[in-house]
């Protein structure tokens, strides 16, 4: 994505990615096995978030464009989810999958909205892009 965009909507840049994972990696000392997951827009961002996560010491994958099954099954497998409010998201949070969800801040009203009332706080986590990421790690407390 292209700087100027980024900045705009106060996303995070792939080095802030990088950083958030490893944080949330280390808060609940996990597994350093990242997998990918997304379209063919998403590459170049994730290519370059593996980069620095390989720098971290973790071993990535990527999955672009596959087959809902496979993506489906990928989910359904993972310790936990870290997404950027998308439709896999939702998978998950029916999967009852651990996950974090950050939103574009200005859809911060819809931060709890539409996931399983029972997931909230201890499956489901969600925060908004224009937070640091110290605080948002802070805030986070699923159960594992």
């Amino acid at each position: 994505m292209q700087t100027d965009v980024v900045e705009k909507l106060k996303l995070w840049n792939p080095k802030k990615w990088a950083e958030f994972v490893d944080g949330f990696c280390k808060k609940y000392n996990m597994k350093k096995n990242i997998v990918f997951i997304g379209a063919s827009y998403d590459l170049e961002a994730s290519n370059t978030t593996c980069e620095f996560l390989s720098e971290l010491k973790y071993k990535t994958s990527i999955v672009i464009d596959s087959n809902p099954a496979n993506v489906i099954n990928i989910l359904k497998n993972s310790q936990s989810f870290i997404g950027y409010q998308s439709g896999l998201n939702i998978i998950a949070d029916n999967l009852d999958v651990k996950q974090v969800m950050i939103y574009f801040p200005y859809l911060k009203n819809m931060l709890y909205t539409w996931c399983k009332k029972k997931n909230i706080g201890n499956t489901f986590f969600a925060s908004t892009f224009d937070k640091n990421i110290e605080d948002v790690l802070n805030e986070i407390n699923l159960e594992f």
